[in-house]
């Protein structure tokens, strides 16, 4: 896993991805499904904090994220089992009162049927000696060929544990999802499918800070995993 999200953010040119196809024959009784394993991968992740960071105020990170679509593959007829990858963009600003704001954008490289953007929020208090505690609320749209759309939104708790350069981070939260379907994604007609669901969201993060720049590997769960991989520049 480590190695499938570290490459393609060195190499993208190496790996341009294959498309996931959904498969044909699904039900309506596949959203949940859809839902479950696909879309919520779209979730705003967030960089490592710039709290304690005293002499850096913004940060750039360039992230990979894989999506696994191996419950989907196995629905209706079948499809290929691809796992979405695909690059994100991101800048965070450090503002007064321990404040930090981000925004963050899909990069048509590896997979350009995804269109996504988001952004958050995060307030953090720093327990000394240890690490820090923070409040976070975080926001996001995303496409996949037209077909597939999700507007998401949540928040979470965060705690850091902080060993000099090291950190990992462990967070517990919700995220509430609404989503569009064309309909003959499904075998039906009509207007798209509209289909809302909340679910809880638990996260891992282990990044290591080496003077300017981090590198950060996240694990989330909502139902389903996903895997990112973050390389950030501070100054």
């Amino acid at each position: 896993m480590f190695r499938r999200l570290l490459f393609p953010l060195i190499f993208p040119q190496l790996l341009w991805a294959e498309p996931f196809n959904f498969p044909s024959n699904m039900t309506i009784n596949d959203i949940s499904t859809v839902v479950q394993s696909f879309t919520t991968g779209f979730l705003t992740r967030t960089p490592l904090s710039l709290l304690g960071q005293d002499k850096y105020k913004t940060q750039v990170g360039l992230e990979v994220i894989t999506i696994s679509v191996d419950k989907v593959s196995k629905l209706g007829s079948g499809s290929s089992n691809k796992d979405i990858q695909f690059q994100e963009l991101s800048l965070s600003k450090r503002l007064p009162l321990d404040v930090e704001m981000g925004f963050q954008s899909s990069l048509p490289i590896m997979d350009r049927d995804v269109n996504a953007y988001g952004g958050y929020i995060r307030w953090a208090y720093e327990v000394y000696p240890w690490g820090s505690l923070s409040l976070l609320a975080h926001g996001a749209s995303a496409q996949y060929k037209n077909i597939l759309g999700a507007n998401l939104y949540g928040a979470a708790l965060n705690l850091d544990f902080i060993w000099q350069d090291f950190s990992i981070s462990f967070g517990t939260g919700f995220v509430r999802s609404t989503n569009t379907f064309e309909p003959q994604l499904f075998g039906g007609t009509g207007p798209f499918i509209t289909y809302g669901r909340q679910y809880a969201h638990q996260t891992v993060k282990i990044s290591y800070l080496m003077k300017e720049f981090a590198i950060s590997a996240q694990a989330d769960w909502l139902k389903a995993f996903y895997g990112s991989f973050m390389l950030g520049y501070f100054f």
